[in-house]
């Protein structure tokens, strides 16, 4: 009889491809089935705002690193835990369980990763609460805390580092570890046409470099977006690449604005586009090198390799972009996709992108190229 409640993890040896050998098999004592991506996909590279606070699981120098959360109905308590699945010796797989709490108030959102030895956990808990014109906010301070593994293959937890909002990025650069989080503040936005009042948000993304021996993290620069939603974003080699559109507030706000019921003024094709900026983050800022206007809604930004930008466009394809030149993009390729095809693997000139059961899409970068 097949238990529901518990899973099989069954390591495999690719060296032939062909022949995919058996190493070993682990029965885990949960069910668990880590989504990934549409069979194949940098899930990892790209961040989703859609998405919400980000991955509970990634891929680490020993196996699987995975975010754990249960629920006792008889104690009403809940449990916080970390599950290393440990792979490196793939005859022997074996589970490790690592406790992170056990108190309830305690929020735990996403794993971040640094490298394949250094990832980061995302948690909040309750700061008390403001309230402002008969409406109650609530605040919570947010912490990240690194993971790191020893030589002996052991994984080892770091101190709470206090930082403004969720984590969405960390990565290594001169020696600095540098850390991307964001978050909202919601301001009274009064409709210009009905009088009608409500809230609305602004969304903040800080820049951090951590300082004191990795125990603190100092604010070197912030950026804030007000009338914009955010969608998606990726970093590579400190350069940020951000898609941004126009939220209903300002879109409606700005008809009424020009005298003309919500429905009378046609908008600008500037305002119903997507918008594309790319900041350079080398000096510790948010430094604007360009912001486009694709023409396009529901752009999603797939990866980047070697300065070739790899975007979505919904319902069409893959377009492959050089991005040497922030100011100047151009166009190399395009890939007619089927399905949902928006993440993907690079294997040195090799492109593979996944569009769930419409199969991989391969593209050669070295022959890519638009048609004229």
């Amino acid at each position: 009889r097949y238990d529901y409640r518990k899973s099989q993890l069954v390591v495999l040896d690719l060296a032939n491809p062909l022949k995919p050998a058996l190493r070993g098999t682990l029965t885990l004592p949960f069910s668990y089935y880590p989504y990934y991506y549409f069979y194949c996909g940098m899930f990892d590279m790209g961040y989703r705002f859609s998405y919400g606070y980000g991955n509970t699981w990634l891929l680490t120098s020993t196996g699987l690193a995975n975010l754990w959360s249960t629920y006792d109905y008889k104690t009403r308590k809940s449990e916080r835990s970390l599950f290393f699945i440990d792979v490196s010796d793939a005859d022997n797989p074996k589970l490790v369980k690592k406790t992170l709490s056990t108190t309830n108030g305690w929020n735990y959102y996403n794993l971040v990763r640094q490298d394949d030895d250094n990832f980061f956990v995302t948690t909040s808990k309750p700061a008390g609460s403001r309230k402002r014109n008969n409406t109650t906010f609530y605040l919570y301070r947010y912490y990240a805390q690194r993971w790191s593994v020893d030589n002996k293959g052991n994984w080892n937890a770091g101190v709470q580092i206090n930082i403004p909002g969720w984590l969405t990025k960390a990565y290594k650069t001169g020696g600095k570890t540098m850390l991307l989080t964001r978050d909202y503040s919601y301001f009274r936005y009064t409709n210009p046409g009905s009088k009608y009042t409500s809230y609305t948000t602004l969304t903040r993304l800080y820049l951090l470099e951590l300082v004191k021996n990795d125990k603190l993290a100092a604010l070197r620069d912030y950026r804030v977006f007000k009338d914009w939603s955010m969608y998606n974003m990726l970093i590579k080699n400190e350069r940020l690449y951000m898609v941004k559109r126009r939220n209903w507030y300002y879109l409606n706000g700005l008809y009424y604005n020009k005298g003309a019921s919500r429905y009378g003024q046609t908008p600008d094709w500037k305002d119903k586009s997507d918008h594309l900026d790319i900041f350079d983050l080398s000096a510790g800022s948010f430094k604007l090198l360009a912001s486009h206007t694709p023409r396009t809604y529901n752009l999603t930004l797939v990866g980047i390799h070697n300065q070739r930008l790899f975007l979505r466009l919904q319902g069409d394809g893959i377009l492959v972009v050089d991005a040497r030149n922030p100011k100047t993009l151009q166009g190399l390729h395009f890939e007619r996709t089927l399905g949902w095809a928006q993440n993907i693997e690079l294997a040195g000139d090799n492109a593979f992108i996944a569009a769930g059961y419409f199969g991989i899409y391969s593209i050669n970068l070295n022959k890519a190229s638009i048609p004229h």
